[in-house]
């Protein structure tokens, strides 16, 4: 009977633990830590990526419809990443 009880604590302490995360509320989710040195970094090896493209391209290595849309693809990116530094430093 003592092991029977043990067991089904044991099982229902199991099933807590499983099924926990499932019903906490998404504000409970921890955010991620942003780090602007990080996005800096992030920030500088796009514009990197941006001169070595149109280094390419101006020496014939690129079309001018796979140049433009790298470039814009690139350009979005650097985008994102300066909204996210202006959100994180204000």
């Amino acid at each position: 009977m003592f092991t029977h009880l043990i067991i089904i604590f044991f099982f229902t302490i199991g099933i807590m633990f499983i099924v926990q995360p499932l019903i906490e509320s998404p504000g409970a989710m921890p955010q991620p830590v942003i780090d602007i040195d990080e996005l800096k970094r992030k920030k500088q090896i796009l514009y990197r990526q941006i001169k070595e493209l149109e280094t390419d391209f101006s020496v014939g290595k690129l079309s001018q419809d796979d140049y433009q849309e790298s470039r814009d693809i690139l350009k979005r990116n650097v985008s994102d990443i300066i909204q996210q530094i202006r959100h994180t430093s204000s």
